[in-house]
């Protein structure tokens, strides 16, 4: 009599690659809203390197005919856009990909960061036709969006390098150049446009306090979320501010800033990470 032939049992890895696969592919998402984030950033991206080319105005030219603040960085500064452009690349290739672990998180930020790269390629069209109250409400939506996102997706847990690489920190410095970006062009707009340069504080006083305030939210994400990536943009900014200003209230605002940001992080270096929940487990 013949036995009948059997079938090899699937191996322990063969099972953990299906299902992830099959994980993956589950929070794939809509097709179109993939495209959509990978579009928007190209779009972005172009606009803003061929802006000379495309619009009445850079952001450099119209930058030369706004009020001088206590709160302008050095030019120098604004090279970190190469940096985040390619880090946002990143993000809208790898949120393209078929299939990737933690799919449910990295799902949720399609769409803010859709919404953050529609803003960003007005932002620019904003600027070139000097409509700077615009322009805020814009960089604005920039800033609220990326900071649902990055809620959303819960940077300090990310799932190995090829996520810290590619949502982590990407996420990270775009929300740390835009949080100071937002405070900068608040002040621009309400000096410029609204006429409040000497309404209760001096220039100087609010310009130090806004530097110490953006200090202490780095500190708490330093602590909270040990997102250095954040604290890495916010500190490329508050130091080109120091160095372009060369006033010692400035100057001592940008030193305090800083060593609030690394004393947050340091200890959040130290905390005892809590236990993920079952939803970030399966995520």
């Amino acid at each position: 009599m013949q036995k009948a032939p059997q079938t090899k049992a699937p191996t322990l890895r063969h099972t953990w690659l299906s299902r992830y696969i099959e994980e993956g592919k589950r929070y794939q998402g809509p097709a179109w809203l993939r495209y959509g984030v990978l579009g928007a950033w190209l779009v972005m991206t172009l606009l803003n390197v061929f802006s000379f080319a495309l619009l009445p105005m850079t952001v450099q030219q119209v930058s030369q005919l706004r009020t001088p603040l206590y709160l302008d960085p050095a030019p120098y500064a604004f090279s970190i856009w190469g940096l985040l452009f390619a880090a946002l690349g990143a993000y809208a290739v790898y949120q393209w990909l078929p299939f990737h672990p933690r799919g449910a998180l990295l799902a949720e930020t399609r769409v803010p960061m859709l919404v953050s790269f529609v803003c960003g390629i007005l932002w620019p069209v904003a600027v070139g036709f000097v409509q700077m109250p615009l322009a805020l409400l814009l960089i604005v939506g920039m800033l609220a969006s990326a900071a649902v996102a990055y809620q959303r997706f819960k940077p300090e847990a990310a799932h190995g390098m090829p996520q810290r690489l590619c949502v982590s920190w990407p996420l990270g410095l775009y929300l740390g150049w835009l949080s100071l970006a937002t405070v900068v062009s608040l002040a621009g707009v309400l000096t410029d446009d609204l006429g409040l340069r000497s309404v209760l504080l001096s220039s100087v006083a609010w310009s130090a306090i806004a530097i110490l305030g953006l200090g202490g939210l780095g500190a708490v994400l330093g602590y909270r979320k040990r997102d250095w990536a954040f604290n890495a943009a916010l500190g490329w900014g508050l130091i080109a501010i120091a160095g372009e200003q060369r006033t010692p209230p400035i100057g001592w605002a940008v030193v305090f800033a800083i060593a609030l940001m690394a004393f947050g992080l340091i200890a959040g270096s130290r905390r005892r990470t809590p236990p993920r929940s079952m939803r970030d487990r399966l995520a």
